[in-house]
């Protein structure tokens, strides 16, 4: 459903608690971890919107990625440092671009996207200051996904 590896962990949901300390025991071994994503399956979308969309800031909840609700399956990815960085010169590039441009972009990074069956939190995303008439702000102008990528010989494997 994601396209992730078939050894990305999976946990059944069984509660916020369990999930926080499930996410807190692989930031302490992300270092070996295979994959940076986690999944946890059985996600009621009742608990997911006041769990997971109302939980403060710096709570480890925040880290979802996406939620879909047809499956109630939620996932997680736990962002390394290659990750944070790359998603910080990215930022930067995309600021100093759109000011070249004379364009005033918003960054609507944290803005989750949402329709009838999933939500969706984009690493980067922008929109115009000043939308053109008519369009609404539901959806950014700018989204982009940042992924690691392996050499070729490694993907066949």
């Amino acid at each position: 459903m994601f396209c992730l590896q078939a050894s990305t962990p999976t946990y059944r949901f069984s509660g916020p608690e369990q999930c926080k300390l499930v996410l807190n025991q692989c930031l302490g071994v992300q270092s070996r971890l295979v994959n940076d994503y986690v999944i946890f399956l059985d996600v009621e979308g009742g608990s997911f919107y006041e769990d997971f969309l109302s939980c403060e800031e710096n709570n480890i909840l925040k880290l979802w990625k996406e939620y879909d609700q047809y499956h109630s399956i939620i996932l997680f990815r736990m962002e390394s440092r290659i990750h944070a960085a790359a998603s910080m010169a990215l930022h930067s590039f995309i600021d100093i671009w759109a000011l070249n441009m004379s364009s005033i972009l918003i960054p609507t990074s944290t803005a989750i996207v949402r329709t009838a069956t999933r939500a969706k939190r984009p690493d980067c995303a922008w929109q115009p200051a000043d939308l053109p008439k008519g369009r609404k702000d539901t959806w950014p102008s700018i989204v982009v996904e940042i992924c690691w990528t392996e050499p070729r010989n490694k993907l066949q494997k």
